[in-house]
């Protein structure tokens, strides 16, 4: 199968879009574009999911301009200014341009504080507003689509010296994008993260441990010298690759947050996609 990928970076309206499109043979090979599967006269409808998952306070922006991620199993994954936000019963519903809307729209993996927020969408019909663009209808036809985001507070300055302890991290449920022998159920913890600083700026390390369908990879994400409010690219981004995409935000309290999203293959060339957070105090 192949597994070619084009990735490109657009600047536009102050938001910063890295689209990563599998080839068309990936994508026929796979089950994924956009395409999915009609149901069949005489058969079940596919079951609406139901939503999960809570947050102990709604995010609150702070002076310092909110960003977030969002990725998608079409290919998509964006950071952006989450000045516009709007959040329903815990869930993000509005990210910038990018909005999940439907009767129902259903968000799963829901966790979050006034400094953080985070979900997978799971059904609902995802837009850029920007644009008028439909990216994305979740129906059940297409069972591992889903849209991870966390929404996040930059920080108003990064320390120049120190060391913060981290907490095991916080993650939404990964989603099968691309490999012939994928399942739409697993899970992924971390360990071992670490957070310090200097006067070149910020250290950062992640472990992820994802499982699914009996397969594992373990994942290290890590970067250097990273400037304030700055997301550093870490291992290989894209379908068949491991890799991701590390920042830190204010966590409030002193505390500071490291984000991220993360693309795993685990050993039997299945490829899952996630975001994660750990809380450094």
């Amino acid at each position: 199968m192949s597994q070619k990928l084009h990735r490109r970076l657009v600047k536009s309206a102050g938001m910063f879009t890295l689209a990563l499109f599998a080839s068309l043979t990936l994508l026929s090979a796979c089950g994924g574009g956009k395409g999915g599967t009609a149901v069949l006269p005489g058969t079940a409808a596919p079951s609406v999911p139901t939503q999960s998952g809570s947050v102990s306070a709604n995010f609150a922006a702070t002076a310092t301009t909110p960003r977030f991620l969002l990725t998608g199993a079409t290919g998509t994954t964006v950071y952006g200014s989450g000045a516009s936000s709007v959040q329903v019963a815990g869930a993000m519903t509005t990210l910038g341009s990018y909005t999940l809307t439907g009767s129902p729209a259903v968000t799963q993996d829901i966790s979050g504080d006034a400094n953080y927020a985070m979900g997978r969408w799971v059904w609902g019909t995802v837009t850029n507003t920007a644009t008028a663009t439909v990216l994305d209808t979740m129906n059940g036809t297409k069972p591992y689509e889903a849209w991870h985001y966390i929404q996040f507070n930059t920080l108003a300055a990064l320390p120049t010296a120190g060391v913060k302890i981290c907490d095991t991290g916080t993650f939404t449920q990964p989603t099968f994008v691309a490999g012939a022998t994928g399942v739409n159920s697993g899970t992924t913890t971390g360990s071992g993260a670490t957070l310090s600083f200097s006067a070149t700026g910020a250290a950062i390390s992640v472990t992820l441990s994802t499982t699914a369908g009996g397969a594992t990879n373990v994942a290290t994400l890590s970067a250097t010298n990273l400037l304030l409010n700055n997301l550093a690219f870490s291992g290989g981004v894209g379908w068949g690759l491991t890799g991701g995409q590390i920042g830190l935000s204010d966590g409030g309290g002193g505390a500071i947050r490291i984000n991220g999203i993360y693309n795993t293959t685990l050993n039997n060339g299945a490829t899952y996609i996630g975001v994660f957070s750990f809380k450094c105090i």
